[in-house]
């Protein structure tokens, strides 16, 4: 007896510890899971951008350069400490020179009047900066784009998959209705082998959109920063709202958000900048200067203070260009063809994008009226192959009735879930385009 309570204990041990190994598997599963919605796979998308961040660091180092231009209206001042040794002199020259000399001194300079050109400068340095930050708000909305189309592409591969696979499942019902129709003898041998061809013709579909959905699945990971042997499940709202666009709305919030056509805006700015600073060249440039040196020489290594005098100097230079070749001439007018360019591409990618996002109202209004008809379609079609399934297992209909039935709810089906993946797809191009929301948030 005791031997039996033994085993049973032993059993129970094994039992509970095999069964806390399983928990502790499926754990680990669940922890390597990652339950991704629209919104945190733009966070994540967002966080893993390299091309982003590189935008964000030119943003940085254009307000170092800004800084930098900004530093030419401020004093210089300079420091310097010298000592030489005069190795080899002509013998005309020892009389006058010593073997050993000593200087240190401060030089101060500083900028009086330039034309206009240092403060053509740094307004072009603040309009670049300015730019840089209007470029990397349009990185980031490529990001968002770019993140909302792989995930709704993933959900459409996903919901295709599961179609697939249900039709797949439908056709296995009818195979199971033929056969208790056979078994009745009601249906003929080749009836069989049609059934047993069109199984066997949905097998590569549901292959086709597996790989399709693993494909999708591997360019959305990719773009979140996720691990290849994670697994992603996707969320998606059951019900979604599409609510109808105003495009007057839209239009202004593209005037005041697109960030593309701002930052060619900014380029014509800073192109009229680089103008300023070119014609800026033809004036004087005057500069304050002053320098105190303490200085000496000496046949000892220590040059001592009896051995140093103090010299200082002060005064204005006044530079003026005189000749110059033709180059500053051929500088300006470089500059000015740069402001017709800056001008023609800001109107190109104003007309551009402005027809883009025409386009995307529209196309958004046409999928959502589809949007309907395939809802009402998908609903008929579900009800045409149920009233089929019966009346194939009375015998009132043929096998090809009930298989066109069930072909026409697959294809509904997908054209719904497709018409779906349109609609969010060209909201997220108008969002993109007006750099707000659907509702009005940015």
């Amino acid at each position: 007896m005791k031997a039996r309570a033994q085993r049973k204990l032993l059993a129970a041990v094994m039992l509970a510890g095999g069964m806390f190994a399983a928990s502790r598997s499926v754990c680990a599963e669940d922890a390597r899971a990652v339950l991704l919605t629209v919104d945190r796979a733009v966070d994540m998308a967002l966080a893993a951008s390299e091309q982003l961040q590189i935008q964000q660091n030119d943003v940085e180092k254009r307000r170092q350069q800004q800084r930098q231009v900004k530093a030419a209206v401020y004093p210089r001042v300079d420091a310097a400490l010298a000592w030489q040794k005069n190795i080899e002199y002509p013998p005309a020259t020892r009389a006058a020179l010593n073997d050993y000399t000593l200087g240190a001194g401060v030089n101060a300079t500083q900028l009086l009047w330039s034309c206009g050109r240092v403060a053509a400068a740094i307004a072009l340095a603040d309009t670049l900066t300015d730019i840089g930050r209007w470029e990397t708000d349009a990185r980031r909305q490529e990001v968002i784009y770019t993140a909302k189309a792989r995930f709704y592409s993933a959900l459409l591969a996903q919901r295709t998959l599961l179609i697939a696979r249900a039709s797949l499942e439908n056709v296995r019902r009818n195979k199971i209705l033929m056969e208790q129709r056979a078994a009745g003898g009601r249906n003929a041998k080749h009836d069989l082998i049609k059934m047993d061809a069109d199984l066997a013709s949905r097998l590569p579909y549901v292959s086709q959109a597996e790989a399709i959905f693993e494909t999708a699945m591997r360019a959305l990971a990719a773009l979140i920063g996720v691990e290849a042997d994670m697994r992603i499940e996707l969320q998606d709202s059951a019900a979604v709202d599409y609510p109808p666009l105003d495009l007057s709305k839209a239009r202004e919030a593209f005037s005041r958000n697109e960030p593309n056509v701002q930052a060619a805006r900014r380029a014509i700015a800073a192109a009229e900048h680089i103008v300023q600073v070119q014609r800026a060249g033809y004036f004087p440039t005057v500069t304050a200067f002053a320098a105190w040196d303490y200085q000496g020489t000496s046949d000892e290594q220590f040059v001592g203070a009896s051995h140093l005098d103090s010299y200082g100097v002060a005064g204005v230079k006044v530079t003026v260009p005189l000749w110059t070749g033709g180059a500053l001439a051929a500088g300006l007018q470089q500059a000015k063809i740069d402001v017709r360019n800056a001008q023609l591409q800001w109107r190109r990618a104003d007309k551009d994008l402005r027809v883009a996002l025409d386009t995307a109202v529209a196309e958004y209004r046409q999928y959502r009226d589809t949007l309907a008809a395939n809802e009402q379609a998908v609903r008929l079609a579900q009800e045409a192959f149920a009233m089929s399934q019966d009346l194939f297992a009375s015998g009132q209909i043929s096998l090809t009735d009930v298989n066109d039935a069930e072909q026409l709810l697959t294809l509904e089906s997908v054209r719904r879930e497709t018409t779906v993946f349109n609609v969010h797809l060209t909201v997220a191009r108008i969002e993109q385009l007006t750099g707000e929301r659907s509702g009005g948030k940015p």
